[in-house]
């Protein structure tokens, strides 16, 4: 069960990271 409680925590880690690189990709463009 222990495996399982490190499955969510990273699912929710994941999405706050790629949403940061997301906006400096878009600086540069404009």
């Amino acid at each position: 069960m222990p495996p399982l409680n490190l499955l969510p925590d990273h699912s929710a880690a994941a999405p706050p990271p790629r949403a940061l690189p997301n906006p400096k990709p878009s600086a540069p463009k404009p």
